[in-house]
């Protein structure tokens, strides 16, 4: 474990710019991006959600009956993926941006915008879910 933090503590010494390159010999967080996004579309086209462009603005459509949809990710996955849902820039160390604690949920839902919808953060790391639990948070 030693090593691994040593590893993480030297690479956040690289210039911002080297991060999109991931770590030696891993996926690029470029490509890593991309396979996320990729996937999450086709997942949620599956449910009828759909992302569209208006005005350079990523809305989206949703079918009429309410849907409620439960994703289980790593903390750099989940923030690949609230960034897209944000429309926000996703960036390398998205970790940091969107850091979960252990089991941490977050919510989303939508709102309507236009001739669409927008997803709006309901919650973020919440944790009420592992309270009474040993070295539970709360």
């Amino acid at each position: 474990m030693d090593k691994v933090d040593a590893f993480f503590r030297q690479a956040t010494l690289r210039p911002p710019d080297a991060w999109w390159d991931g770590l030696p010999g891993g996926e690029s967080f470029r490509d890593f991006t991309a396979r996320v996004q990729t996937g999450m579309v086709q997942l949620l086209a599956g449910y009828g959600v759909m992302p569209f462009d208006h005005s350079g603005h990523r809305l989206w459509r949703t079918p009429e009956q309410e849907l409620r949809l439960l994703f289980v990710a790593h903390v750099g996955t989940g923030g690949v993926m609230l960034s897209y849902l944000l429309d926000t820039a996703v960036v390398p160390w998205i970790y940091t941006r969107f850091n979960l604690g252990y089991a941490g949920l977050w919510c989303v839902e939508t709102a309507p915008l236009a001739d669409g919808v927008v997803w709006s953060l309901r919650s973020f790391n919440a944790c009420d879910h592992l309270k009474g639990l040993p070295d539970s948070p709360g």
